[in-house]
């Protein structure tokens, strides 16, 4: 095994567990007043236990899509499995799951510019009363990255098509 097949191997596993490995090892430092919502109110705690239990059942349905891709999909060719790419499972984990359930663990750790407890903003602006029409970028911008993003696709599809028909 070379070290390209051991990183191949390792590497979406690491992503794919990093967001409940996260979520259990994070202790933030706690100030007196900020995190005692999440002690005394059940309906918290309740939320807390059913996101906890669905990042471990993720992580474990996504772990076992891995391991079934690597099984069925690993070929003797030196290419590496299509199987690697399943490390971006990584994503909905972090930003469906364990964000969600670190915000409601741990509220001091939410961003300043989130609403408070009672649903009123928070003291913290979060927009410009100052019109931006002429310094957000028009959608004839956009032309050229999804132009580049297209031909780069046309072109890795035209030379994955030619290599099969070889």
């Amino acid at each position: 095994m070379t070290w390209l097949q051991g990183f191949n191997l390792v590497f979406p596993v690491v992503m794919i567990t990093a967001p409940l490995v996260f979520v259990l090892l994070f202790r933030p430092r706690l100030r007196a007043s900020t995190d005692v919502r999440t002690v005394h109110d059940p309906a918290a705690v309740a939320k807390v236990r059913r996101l906890t239990v669905a990042l471990w059942v993720a992580t474990l349905l996504a772990l076992t899509a891995f391991l079934s891709a690597q099984w069925f999909l690993t070929s003797p060719s030196p290419q590496p499995s299509p199987a690697v790419w399943m490390w971006t499972l990584f994503f909905p984990l972090w930003f469906l799951l364990a964000t969600p359930l670190l915000n409601l663990k741990y509220p001091s750790f939410s961003s300043p510019f989130a609403s408070g407890d009672d649903g009123r903003p928070s003291a913290v602006r979060t927009a410009s009363l100052k019109p931006r029409d002429d310094e957000l970028p028009s959608r004839r911008t956009w032309l050229l990255p999804w132009g580049i993003w297209l031909a780069a696709l046309a072109v890795s599809t035209i030379t994955l098509l030619r290599r099969d028909d070889n």
